[in-house]
């Protein structure tokens, strides 16, 4: 996979949603979509796959969206993955207080808007890429360091 292309997980229950969703992102370079007809589906992919960002139905059958993304935000590896809920629920005050106790980020009113929903995810893609970059150059920085002290202890340990 190319370094400048990020997974991103849709979760419904409701197989015509999913390829809606599969059919607008499919407009976006940079993502490499995966699907789950479920939560206990999507909590597998994401115990097995980075995503950088999940957008998920509230309503499925067997675990809902809010389950899902509690126990996602509890996995040690997915922890801090952004969860955008798309959902025809009435989007009231307590709806949307339950979207942030869950630990999603947002949530959009089904039907979607493309265009919103395709800059919600480039954004979520951009800020994950840079967060990959800046812990690549890290990790640099922290090989050239240990190379120059294991360098610097050698010389102070040979005699002048």
């Amino acid at each position: 996979m190319s370094e400048d292309v990020v997974n991103i997980l849709a979760v419904d229950d409701a197989p015509g949603c999913l390829l809606v969703l599969e059919y607008v992102l499919a407009k976006l370079d940079t993502v490499r979509f995966f699907g789950a007809s479920s939560g206990e589906e999507a909590i597998a992919l994401a115990e097995k796959h980075e995503f950088a960002a999940i957008l998920a139905d509230v309503a499925m059958q067997g675990m809902g969206g809010f389950e899902m993304a509690r126990r996602i935000a509890d996995h040690k590896d997915a922890k801090g993955t952004p969860v955008i809920f798309i959902s025809a629920q009435l989007h009231d005050h307590d709806y949307i207080a339950q979207v942030y106790r869950s630990g999603a980020v947002d949530s959009m009113l089904k039907p979607i808007e493309p265009d919103v929903l395709k800059s919600k995810v480039s954004i979520f893609a951009n800020i994950f890429l840079e967060r990959k970059r800046l812990k690549r150059a890290i990790y640099q920085q922290l090989e050239m360091k240990n190379r120059f002290l294991s360098q610097v202890s050698h010389e102070l340990r040979t005699p002048l």
